[in-house]
């Protein structure tokens, strides 16, 4: 009898722990960067993740969060062009989505979210590898 209690109980534990823990286990909205049109979709927080973009340009990224806060350096033909820091807001960015069929009709409407990171603080530019300038942002907005 008290084996089975313990039972019941250590079964509810788990399950409220992964069955309603939501966004903090699992990446569901993915983390957009508008700037190198490029898309990531899983994210392991600290760890150093690299990307491609279409353009094949290599992206070394840290998150700090799982909305996209992260250090990134940027290479373009294999030599460092760029390093910074993203920043984003609480909110995801939303577009309706919808698509038409052969003969014109309207299909079902979706919502897609996305998390759009912006550039924030100081960021180094490099051309073969030697820093030419550094730019500063504010929120994504270039400063003078």
């Amino acid at each position: 009898m008290k084996t089975n209690i313990i039972r019941s109980i250590i079964t509810f534990l788990v399950a409220s722990i992964f069955g309603f823990s939501g966004k903090s286990y699992c990446q569901e909205t993915p983390i957009y960067f508008k700037d190198y049109n490029l898309k990531i979709t899983s994210v392991s927080l600290g760890d150093t993740i690299t990307s491609y973009n279409r353009s094949g340009e290599k992206f070394r990224f840290v998150f700090y969060d799982r909305k996209g806060k992260c250090y990134c350096e940027k290479y373009s033909y294999g030599k460092l062009s760029e390093i910074g820091f993203f920043t984003t807001s609480e909110n995801p960015s939303q577009v309706l989505l919808s698509a038409r069929n052969s003969e014109g009709q309207t299909k079902a409407t979706k919502r897609e979210e996305w998390f759009e990171p912006v550039k924030n603080g100081k960021w180094h530019i490099y051309e073969n590898d030697v820093e030419i300038k550094i730019e500063n942002y504010v929120m994504g907005v270039l400063q003078k």
